[in-house]
């Protein structure tokens, strides 16, 4: 990424708010337990002071990166990808990534810009280190000190031995002699060297403040894979009475809810919500249709993994309407509470109106809801008598701009046509205009990665590091700030679309646009 100088604007701080927010996403993306750790101990994750600049690459990659008070780079990110610890803080606590040992030889290889390829690559490997992991690569010599990161193009936990095998094991997108850190005078305390040992290695690492993310060390201090897959196929067997069918991406969100938050599907044997699935068809928990990432779930069938319950009755918890699936069983608190109010404030065309309307309880400057103007209108056509003979009919009056007889609806309609659109949420304060749609679109990434963002979501209420770690949870992808969007790998805009209507967003304030689809039919 950084093989040739990027052109990188000049740096500003940020505020104090904005580090927090850094800070859990990064915590978050690393699985790191920052409630568990010393202040000094956070500050070599982030420095206290952090500076932000823009950049764009020699590939036209843009993004953002973050230095310390010595304007070094401590982390960045592109616009579309997670965010990156530099080679600089990984010197400061190198236990954030994951590690990949190679040769010495080989590291040398790397700093002139090649990917580590699995050849080169030293069993055994550390078992998060599976397709799309962000790791680091160290020599076996020197296990503690991060050359270059990048992310895994093979599950490597599925290689005993690399003699004779061949492919990619790391893309790498950044190493030390680079150009993001040339020139800066890395002064960092080197860590202290571990013994050959590969046993010491481990316990080492399992001594580190990070803890490793198949787990939260605190609720589950000895959970293995086989635990987390059981955990997945309980929670699965405990899911009430859903609509069916359903794609896989809502399917698995029933199933995350019966799940630690601090799980997902990547850290079962199964690694892929795919495979998940199909595995648990074979034991026919459920039947599935479609290939490969597309599934659709047709058939939920409850009992235990052998098959020896058969199929068990429904769960009993009341479902009187399909719509209210989302919601079943949901954590979510804020259910049914957000509500969206338009508003409508007077222009001056209408002045006159309340002028002659003369009624305390009706202010010229004041908003009102629909029901509250029809109630404007009502009030005007008694006060002056605007009955027509038959009584459905109201009078022409140039003050309702009603130029003949017409209905009451009729009449209604063009009034509010005077009054100019407002609106507010909950108890929220008033804004003017009409509320925005929340934008979910699907589409394709360089390198024909599929991802979903979403964006306009802050003026219903929904904070966007909230929304970025429930959507990390729920669709059992990595996620990603950009901007003010979040950003989630697959494609999960119905999901979305059902967390949100669970939020309360009414579907008419939710526009979901799928490019996928328009790409595969211009073929």
């Amino acid at each position: 990424m950084f093989k040739k100088p990027a052109q990188i604007k000049p740096s500003s701080n940020i505020k104090t708010s904005e580090r927090k927010k850094l800070l859990s996403i990064i915590g978050d993306t690393y699985s790191i337990q920052l409630d568990d750790l010393p202040k000094e101990e956070i500050e070599k994750i982030l420095p206290p002071t952090i500076k932000k600049a823009s950049f764009v690459n020699f590939e036209k990659v843009s993004g953002s990166i973050y230095f310390d008070e010595n304007e070094i780079p401590v982390w960045f990110h592109t616009r579309d990808s997670e965010i990156y610890p530099t080679i600089f803080t990984l010197m400061k606590y190198p236990s954030i990534l994951p590690t990949i040992k190679t040769h010495p030889h080989v590291l040398g290889i790397l700093t002139k810009g090649a990917d580590l390829m699995l050849p080169g690559t030293i069993p055994p490997f550390d078992p998060r280190a599976t397709k799309g992991a962000i790791v680091g690569v160290v020599s076996h010599e020197e296990p503690e000190k991060v050359t270059a990161i990048g992310h895994c193009k093979l599950n490597l936990t599925q290689f005993d031995s690399v003699v004779g095998r061949s492919g990619v094991a790391v893309e790498v997108i950044h190493h030390l002699h680079d150009t993001l850190l040339e020139k800066k005078d890395l002064k960092v305390p080197e860590p202290k060297p571990m013994d050959g040992e590969e046993k010491k290695d481990e316990t080492e690492k399992a001594k580190s403040p990070l803890p490793a993310p198949v787990k939260k060390q605190d609720e589950f201090p000895e959970l293995t894979t086989e635990d987390i897959d059981n955990l997945f196929i309980k929670s699965l067997k405990s899911i009430g009475n859903i609509e069916l069918p359903t794609p896989a991406s809502t399917f698995m969100s029933y199933v995350n809810k019966g799940v630690p938050s601090s799980l997902n599907i990547k850290k079962t044997s199964w690694k892929k919500a795919s495979k998940f699935l199909k595995e648990m068809a074979k034991q026919n928990l459920i039947k599935v249709k479609g290939k490969d990432e597309d599934l659709t779930v047709l058939q939920l069938n409850t009992g235990n993994v052998n098959g020896a319950e058969g199929a068990a009755a429904p769960a009993p918890a009341p479902a009187p309407k399909p719509k209210a699936k989302s919601s079943s069983g949901s954590t979510t608190t804020t259910t049914t509470t957000l509500k969206v109010i338009p508003l409508y404030k007077p222009t001056k065309n209408i002045r006159a109106f309340f002028n002659k309307l003369d009624d305390a309880q009706y202010e010229f400057d004041a908003c009102y809801t629909a029901a509250q103007v029809r109630g404007l209108v009502e009030a005007y056509i008694k006060k002056f008598s605007l009955v027509a003979a038959d009584p459905k009919m109201v009078k022409s009056d140039a003050e309702l701009y009603n130029k003949e007889e017409s209905t009451r609806e009729q009449v209604f309609k063009n009034f509010l046509t005077k009054f100019s659109p407002y609106y507010r949420i909950n108890d929220s304060e008033v804004h003017k205009g009409t509320p925005p749609k929340i934008e979910i679109v699907t589409e394709l990434k360089i390198g024909r990665k599929v991802v979903t963002r979403v964006s306009n979501f802050e003026t219903f209420d929904i904070k966007i590091e909230n929304l970025a770690k429930e959507l990390r949870n729920k669709c059992s992808g990595s996620s990603t700030i950009v901007d003010n969007d979040v950003q989630v790998q697959g494609p999960h805009g119905k999901l979305i679309i059902d967390m949100l209507k669970d939020k309360g967003v009414p579907v008419s304030y939710i526009n979901f646009e799928d490019k996928t689809k328009k790409k595969k039919n211009k073929k």
